[in-house]
């Protein structure tokens, strides 16, 4: 498959199978003639091939699928059309270039794209839908996102125009509103402000709300089946592109992250789908992020900020991302002694030894590792469980005139090349897990 475009008729085709679609009259006329001319007659063709119209011997479907006025033409789905065009020997590439909408069985009509442009807007909505989309299997037909955010509201209102051939009257707007508002007002700011019609909004107040909230949706379920598809298979671009990782993560971050704005400072995100866990989990990795998880909340703490400046997790959510960048520059610009587990000083100190790979003095390995100070307790803890475990060597007795100086060993150097081999084997593990999921749920 060719993940620079996708071949938006192919993916509904192919994996929807009850999906219904409409042909230009030239291609259904090529079918009509092919089958009188084969079969003589269309019951001929539906009794020999076995075209059943539910439990019933009955072939009307056949007939309506391929009536020659248009309006009165039902819309066929795709496995029916598939199966007719195989026995008739037409190549499916033919198929693909007569379709002139998708729709239910209800009528309803979209004209989606034929092809589909990938690029970071794309992977960064999907990533918003994911996380900010009302899309349950309630409501199996809709397509929404919904947010607080004027920016993220602009956004998702170009991006079901851009992708998917949408027009903005097209779409809905569910407005969530505190039980005190006044709708009218309200009905004026939103017309106003996203230049939409009032026909095209609904208001409805809660006791919960503290903000308006606005939800952008489109009911149509031939569009809901393609982002379904696409939200989880385009993530595997993720996995390989750090640009398209990096517009997810910052889409799925700002629907669902947060940031804990206290003395115990984090950024945390919470969500139940396993596989977006593991996606998360390994494109933070793969920046060297530490990411901690606990059940359905994945945190990255104060300690991993620092590596985050080149891989901003949020877009478009201004409150949010404040509030972050306060926290960064905040820790960047300090001059406090940071704090560290025993465990990762413990692995950070004897990386730097290792890259070294020579004699070196507490305060050249202080420099080394960014310290400023002298005498960290944290690093004579660490040399001494080094020296006791014989991952290093050491020469000197400690006086001001010869004081110790440290080498790794070669059990030293074994320890962190088995580390990093278990680190990478880790993350293709994860890695392994994210393409076994979307296999098993697309195969």
């Amino acid at each position: 498959m060719n993940y620079n475009k996708i071949d938006v008729y192919n993916v509904l085709i192919e994996f929807f199978p009850d999906i219904r679609l409409s042909l230009t009259d030239n291609f259904i006329k090529r079918i009509r003639d092919s089958i009188k001319f084969q079969y003589c007659s269309f019951f001929n063709f539906a009794k020999r091939n076995n075209f059943y119209f539910n439990t019933h011997n009955h072939f009307a479907s056949i007939t309506s699928y391929l009536l020659e006025k248009e309006s009165k033409r039902s819309a066929i789905k795709s496995k029916d059309l598939l199966n007719i065009c195989k026995i008739l020997k037409i190549p499916k590439n033919n198929i693909f270039k007569n379709i002139t909408f998708f729709s239910v069985a209800s009528g309803k009509k979209i004209n989606l794209p034929k092809k589909l442009d990938i690029d970071s807007d794309l992977m960064y909505g999907l990533g918003l839908y994911i996380a900010e989309g009302k899309n349950d299997t309630k409501r199996r037909r809709r397509s929404s996102i919904a947010n607080t955010e004027p920016e993220i509201i602009v956004f998702s209102i170009k991006w079901f125009a851009k992708y998917f051939n949408l027009n903005k009257k097209d779409l809905k707007f569910y407005i969530t509103v505190p039980i005190n508002s006044i709708e009218k007002e309200i009905n004026d700011c939103i017309t106003n402000k996203f230049k939409i019609k009032p026909m095209q909004i609904s208001i409805q107040k809660n006791k919960i709300a503290k903000k308006i909230c606005i939800e952008v949706t489109k009911d149509s379920k031939p569009l809901r089946l393609l982002i379904d598809w696409l939200k989880e298979n385009l993530i595997i671009l993720t996995l390989s592109n750090r640009k398209f990782a990096h517009a997810f993560v910052q889409g799925l971050f700002d629907g669902e992250g947060h940031i804990r704005n206290s003395k115990k400072i984090g950024l945390v995100f919470e969500m139940k789908n396993q596989l977006i866990q593991d996606t998360l989990k390994y494109l933070f990795l793969k920046e060297g992020i530490t990411v901690n998880q606990h059940k359905d909340t994945i945190t990255i703490e104060k300690r991993s900020f620092s590596k985050l400046r080149y891989f901003v997790p949020f877009r478009f959510n201004k409150a949010r991302a404040s509030i972050f960048q306060r926290q960064l520059n905040n820790i960047i610009n300090s001059k406090a002694k940071p704090k560290m587990r025993k465990n990762s000083a413990f692995f950070n100190y004897l990386k730097i030894l290792f890259s070294q790979n020579e004699f070196l003095s507490i305060n050249e390995l202080n420099s080394l590792a960014g310290h400023s100070y002298r005498n960290d307790q944290t690093l004579l803890k660490c040399l001494r469980d080094f020296y006791l475990n014989s991952y290093v060597k050491r020469k000197g007795n400690g006086t001001r005139t010869n004081s110790f100086r440290f080498k790794i060993s070669d059990k030293g150097i074994n320890y962190i090349l088995e580390k990093e081999h278990q680190d990478r084997k880790n993350t293709e593990i994860l890695k392994n897990n994210i393409l076994l999921n979307i296999k098993s749920r697309w195969e």
